[in-house]
Parts: structure tokens; sequence; C-alpha cells
């Protein structure tokens, strides 16, 4: 996995066939003799996802690298095994990766610290497990069990011996010996002890808080060693990000209430985190209906402010229904022209003078469950699907569950359209949209560690045609 790799809304596609799941479940087998296709859409970054922790509900697709960026945040009480209750580590912020060349050597960590013991009696250490092997292994680490045996441990190192800064932040420095030895100094090095060239993992790294009396708080962090070859293929990444508010409830008049101040902040919020990270380029899917809303309502600024967003170079905008819908139960209940109603509705709405949003269609983003008969209704204008877990049967074998496939429509089903679909990751998608304030930063450390393993589970896999497997 590549720190400078690329990301994209759309992945290459190894054109894998599925099946729509039956109503009542059962196995299918997938066709893997599909013939195989080189369309490939990539969109490029170049920085940090700083962004994605700070943004609510996302649809994850396929992960990639990233760039430097994490933290920090406003410290509160760290996870971790039973401490001592006035005893708190909150990471706010650390280095994404740690490779072999300067002056990527070092992993460094930023520690907000608060302890009842006296400052002088408190101390810091550092133990670097060996690496995971799997994403079940890791789930169970973030709680601190399962970490495996030790790879490096630090001694108990005085709090006095790193630097504060005004903040009160700690600032760490841990020049680590992989596949090269480093060249700078810190506060202890840590050395991996893996073989030369096999070293590129994910190792999990506690740290802990002690002072005379005996241990007290910790935390568990990552430290992903990157070190891919010139000719590894990198994983890619999907992140939509939805812009809308909650639907309002009519009061008994049919009048429907302007947006309560807090919603319209947390809204503005993500607006300016999606602003403050030009280069990133995530998947926008505005709600038509809460743009209109804002229209009328006085809060003309919020709208334009998302009809900026749309206009750049680096992220897709989606046209989507004018509220969200349940497109199979639209289908299903035999109202597909209620779903083609709400899908012009939507373009209409985010197109018009007063919106000024440039989106396009071709991609519907579904959380809910799709049948066949939607995927048919979808198909001719939404090419690409992300679907949620369970709905579909994508491709098996040892790629990620986000690996793009192909659906076949219906014999004689309206329009020829063959859509191509991922899967969305609810467990890296879970990392998100739980990260709030003080909790992000680990969050996106966890992230990370997480798309970094997955990638190194099987590097460089390849598809039915050799080409290298979209993932």
């Amino acid at each position: 996995m590549r720190a400078d790799g690329d990301l994209g809304s759309d992945a290459e596609v190894d054109r894998t066939e599925a099946s729509i799941a039956p109503a009542r479940g059962g196995d299918r087998t997938p066709d893997t003799c599909a013939p195989d296709s080189r369309r490939r859409v990539p969109r490029r970054v170049g920085a940090g996802l700083l962004l994605a922790v700070t943004i609510c509900a996302p649809v994850m697709v396929v992960l990639g690298g990233f760039l430097p960026g994490i933290g920090p945040a406003t410290p509160t009480a760290a996870a971790g095994p039973a401490t001592r209750h006035s005893d708190h580590i909150t990471l706010v912020k650390q280095s994404p990766w740690v490779g072999p060349n300067a002056p990527n050597q070092n992993l460094t960590m930023g520690l907000s610290i608060r302890s009842s013991a006296p400052r002088g009696d408190l101390k810091l250490s550092f133990t670097v497990y060996h690496p995971l092997t799997t994403r079940s292994g890791f789930d169970e680490t973030l709680s601190g069990r399962s970490l495996g045996s030790v790879a490096a441990q630090s001694p108990d190192i005085a709090l006095s011996g790193f630097n504060t800064d005004g903040q009160g932040v700690t600032h760490v420095t841990i020049p680590v010996d992989g596949d090269t030895t480093p060249t700078g100094t810190g506060n202890w090095t840590a050395n991996l002890g893996c073989r030369v060239g096999s070293c590129a993992n994910v190792y999990p790294v506690k740290v802990t808080l002690s002072d005379s009396s005996g241990s007290g708080a910790q935390v568990i962090t990552y430290l992903v060693y990157d070190d891919p070859s010139s000719t590894s293929e990198p994983l890619r990444v999907a992140l939509v990000v939805p812009l809308g508010l909650a639907p309002p409830t009519a009061d008994n008049r049919g009048r429907v209430p302007a947006p309560t101040p807090v919603a319209l902040s947390t809204f503005e919020g993500l607006l300016g985190a999606v602003a403050g990270s030009p280069v990133v380029p995530v998947t926008l899917a505005p709600d038509a209906a809460t743009l209109d809303q804002l229209a009328v309502t006085g809060h003309g600024h919020a709208v334009s402010e998302v009809a900026g967003l749309s206009g750049s170079s680096t992220r897709q905008t989606l046209a989507g229904s004018f509220v969200p819908v349940d497109a199979g139960a639209l289908v299903g209940a035999g109202l597909p022209g209620e779903l083609a109603a709400q899908l012009r509705r939507g373009t209409d709405v985010l197109g018009s003078a007063p919106i000024g949003v440039h989106a396009s269609k071709g991609t519907w983003v579904a959380r809910t469950d799709l049948d066949q008969a939607a995927v048919d209704q979808l198909a001719p204008d939404d090419g690409h699907l992300v679907v949620a877990p369970g709905s579909v049967s994508g491709p098996t074998g040892p790629l990620t569950v986000t690996q793009p496939f192909t659906l076949t429509p219906t014999a004689g089903s309206t329009g020829t359209a063959t859509p191509t679909a991922m899967v969305s990751d609810a467990g890296l998608g879970a990392r998100l949209s739980s990260a709030k304030g003080a909790d992000a930063p680990l969050a996106a450390v966890q992230l990370l560690a997480e798309a970094s393993l997955i990638y190194y589970e099987a590097p460089n896999l390849r598809g039915p045609g050799g080409t290298p497997a979209a993932r």
C-alpha cells in the first residue's frame, strides 16, 4: 500500500458477474467466467484522510493510500483497559505511516496526558507487538485484547524527557528499525525484528502511563510500516459523503419547520471539513430536499457552499432522488413510476437556479436492499451501484468485499445496461461514522491500519485475464 497511492471513486473493474440474493436467502454460485474489462475511471488524490473522520454515515467502497495529516482533536479519555479513574491518555495526532527512507523513518505521535499523580512521577512506555494477519484479529486488538507477542519493548521513560507544548500535548518520536536502520534519533528506537524486505505490515502499539504506584492509563494505536515494491498495485478508495439534514416532520397543519440551529451548525461544520480538504476526492451525495428547504428558509449561504464544493474537479457529485427513498420497496410495491419521478425531481432541483449544484447521474448509492426488479429499474440511468452488504451476492475468492462485479438485468427488462456494482465495506465505514471529537485521530489511525491490513493480506492479486485485480 503506497502512501501516495491512487484513490478513486471508481476502481478498475474486473467484470465478474454476481446475482441478487433470493428474497429469503439461499446460496448461489457467481459466474466467474465473464469477460474481463479494462474500463478504468480512477480519480487521483494527494492528501490525508483526516476529513473522513468528521463525516457522518459514509459508505466505504475501497480503501487505498493516505498521506500525513492525522490529528489534532480536543482531549478526552482514551479507550483502553481498566485504569485509575483520574488517568487519561488521548491520542491527538500521529504520523500515519513509517517507511525505510528518510524523512519517514519515525513514528511520531502527540499525546494529551491527564493524571492525579505528580507530573515528576509520570513515565511512558511503548510496546510494539508482532504484525497482525487478519481483519478479525485486528478487531480483537481494538479493545486491547489478543495483542499477540511482543516485538519491541521500551523502558519506562520519564515524562520530563518528552517535549510538551503550550497546549499540553506531549510529543513522542520513535525511530523505527525495519527494512533499514533509521538515521535519526528520538525518545526510543523500536526494532521490529523483521527480515529485511518483509517488514511491511501493521503492528499494534500500546502506550502505557505509569507512576511510582504502577501502571495507569493505556491506549492502543498502530504502526503501519509501508515499503511497497515499484510494481505493486495499490488499493483505491471511494468515500461517499451524504450532504443533508434529517427529514423534517410536518406539524398538524402540514407545515415543515425550519432547520434547528444545532442541525444547521452540524451541517455547516461538515461542509467546512470538506472544503478544508480540497484535494481529497470524496464523492458528494447532496440531498435535494435539504437544499430546497435551506434555500426557502433564508440559508442560501449553505446552499452556495454545496454548489461551490460540487464545482471542484477533484470531487464527484451525485444526482439522486429528491428525498431519500427505498428503491427496492418502491419497485416492489408496484411504484416504479414514483421512483422515476423522485429521480427526475432530485436532478431538476439540484440543477435549478436557486441551488446551482453541478451533479451527474450514473451512480446510485443504495442504503437499503435492492432486488432484481430495482436493479432493472435503475440500470438504464445508473450504471454504477453501491449496494448494502447482504442484498447482493458478490464474487468469491481472496479479493476484498468491495471488489467490483457486474449484475445481469432480467431478460426483456427496459434498456440493455449491465450495471457495475460494489458492496460497501461496513467495517471500514463504521470506523468513520463512530469517530467524533477527541476520538477522531485514533479512529483515523485505526482506519488506515485496517485498510493497510487489507492490502498486506494479499498484495498484487491478479484478476481474470492477468490484469491487476481491483479490490
